[in-house]
């Protein structure tokens, strides 16, 4: 099912014919937290795509999940630590800017960010 649903795991071929309604951008950073990084990414990339499972068994909305952004901007403090990797707002908004022209070039006028 989560090849239907997340970008991350299907290929051109299965998604191709199929009409989506919502695609979904998960957002994180690359930080560490305890011992581990990405943990903004997988956690919002993982309830992302179990909202999209939900929507699709529940209502009939298909969803696609993209890949998470796992460019965030750091505290200050968590900048100097090892990869913490930081992005300015600006690179941010053009990211996501460019995301959205995108998607809606492609005709995806509904994205949850």
């Amino acid at each position: 099912m989560n090849r239907e649903i997340d970008l991350s795991e299907t290929c051109y071929g299965r998604v191709r014919d199929l009409q989506y309604d919502l695609a979904v951008l998960p957002w994180g950073a690359t930080e560490p937290h305890n011992l581990h990084y990405l943990t903004d990414c997988i956690l919002a990339h993982d309830i992302a795509v179990d909202a999209a499972r939900k929507a699709l068994e529940t209502c009939g909305v298909r969803c696609m999940v993209l890949p998470p952004v796992s460019m965030g901007s750091q505290n200050p403090g968590q900048r100097e630590l090892p990869f913490c990797i930081h992005a300015r707002y600006e690179t941010q908004k053009a990211i996501l800017t460019d995301i959205a022209s995108s998607l809606r070039a492609q005709g995806m006028r509904r994205q949850l960010f």
